[in-house]
């Protein structure tokens, strides 16, 4: 079918809206094609390369962790003999001030 005789058969206001109901598919499409499929491959993108960042952060604070610990054991055991040097320390100056009391 011709478009002249559609625009006969169905008038010139039906044929304006044709045309322009074909406009808004193909600025439709355009936008989905140029704009949407983009955004959605991006945001994948990000989503992706956020997954990564957060198995790095997770495994970079599990060491971190992990050195943490060792040096709290370390700590403890630095403030054991700290404890351990105290008392001997207590102990001998005792000692000494018993063997002065002599």
């Amino acid at each position: 079918m011709d478009f002249w005789t559609a625009v006969e058969r169905v008038g010139i206001p039906m044929a304006i809206l044709s045309v322009f109901a074909i406009a808004v598919w193909r600025v439709l499409m355009w936008i989905g094609r140029e704009v949407v499929k983009p955004i959605t491959a991006s945001h994948i993108a990000l989503v992706e390369s956020t997954k990564v960042a957060n198995e790095i952060n997770s495994h970079t604070l599990q060491e971190v962790a992990a050195i943490l610990k060792v040096k709290a054991e370390k700590l403890d055991s630095i403030e054991d003999l700290g404890d351990r040097i105290l008392v001997l320390t207590t102990k001998s100056h005792q000692l000494l001030l018993s063997k002065s009391e002599r």
